[in-house]
Parts: structure tokens; C-alpha cells; sequence
């Protein structure tokens, strides 16, 4: 088994690639921002608002402005829990924050497709729907796998064996986002 990054939920070897790399990238700010007075639910807000922007802009016809704004929200997203779980200040409203933002994002993604998918082809909506199967098995495997305190009611129940995430760590979280980043492009 590989090396764990301090707050990381899972071993790198395990981890999805995009995750992985984006972990690598904004490990050396946890502690700077910690140090700032950064709380985790403050990069949670953070998150809120570029992905509130990423989905105006998509709405108004600015896709490349859009989906960087969306990557921000997931590197946000990212941040969040990573210093949560570094710093042990995981919360039951940290949680909530986090994937109600999540929800949120998401929901307003699915708005844009929606109005525009009337006139466009309807194909990506399928693989849609097969990456969030994925991920839902996948994060069920994650949780079967890691030791933090888990206040976002996945349990593990629905993965068969943790050593699946070897292969589920393809169709993670990291790769949702850069699905959803070729949606805001293909859509608009």
C-alpha cells in the first residue's frame, strides 16, 4: 500500500488520479491557511460562491470563465475537508455545508443542461447518469476503507469489498468534475 497524505481520506495508490494530483497541489497551503485563521466551513463558503458564479456564467454564455470557476469550487471542495481532517476540526455543520454545497452545484449544473438540452444531443446525459452510479459505489468504498468520523450518512454498506476501490478510484469525484466541466463546454 502507498503512502496517505496527512487528512487525506484514502492511500494515494487508491486515490482518483485527479484527486490525487489536486491534493498534491494545495497540500502546502493547509497549513498557512490554518495558521491564518481559515476555518474549513470558510472554504466551503468559498466554494459556494464559484460555483454560484460558475453557473451564472453558464446561464448568461461564458463557458470557458464558467468552468474555470467550476474547478475552483471542486479545489474548494477539496481544501475543505482535507484541513478538516488534517486539523481535526471535522464538524456535523462542516458536513452539512460541505455537501449541501455539493447538492447545490450540482442541482444547478443539471438546471443549465436541462434548458438546453432541448436543442442539443441527449447522449451525455446517460454517461451522467453512469458517473453518479460510479461515484455512489465508489464513495460507499471509500467509507468501508477510511477511519475518519463520517457525518454524511455514507456507510460503506453498499460496496461488497473494499478492494474495489482500486478500480472505482477511475470514476471518483475528480472525475465527475471534469465531466461536468466538458457539460458546461458542451452545452453552452
Amino acid at each position: 500500500m502507498s503512502e496517505t497524505i496527512n487528512g487525506c481520506k484514502l492511500p494515494r495508490d487508491l486515490e482518483n488520479p485527479f484527486d490525487d494530483s489536486l491534493m498534491v497541489l494545495v497540500e502546502p497551503v493547509l497549513l498557512p491557511l490554518y495558521r491564518m485563521g481559515i476555518t474549513p466551513n470558510m472554504v466551503t463558503y468559498a466554494s459556494i460562491l464559484a460555483a454560484s458564479a460558475a453557473i451564472y456564467l453558464c446561464f448568461t454564455g461564458h463557458p470557458v470563465l464558467a468552468s474555470l470557476l467550476w474547478l475552483l469550487n471542486y479545489i474548494f471542495d477539496i481544501v475543505d475537508g482535507f484541513m478538516a481532517r488534517r486539523f481535526h476540526m471535522e464538524t456535523r455543520l462542516g458536513s452539512i455545508l460541505d455537501h449541501g454545497s455539493d447538492v447545490m452545484a450540482f442541482v444547478g449544473l443539471m438546471a443549465f443542461v436541462i434548458s438546453r438540452i432541448k436543442s442539443q444531443p441527449k447522449w451525455p446525459l446517460s454517461i451522467e447518469i453512469i458517473l453518479l452510479i460510479g461515484v455512489w459505489y465508489h464513495l460507499s468504498c471509500q467509507e468501508k476503507d477510511t477511519p475518519h468520523i463520517a457525518f454524511d450518512g455514507i456507510d460503506g454498506n453498499a460496496c461488497y469489498d473494499r478492494n474495489h476501490l482500486k478500480y472505482t478510484r477511475w470514476i471518483g469525484t475528480g472525475t465527475l468534475t471534469l465531466w461536468h466541466v466538458f457539460l458546461i463546454n458542451f452545452y453552452s
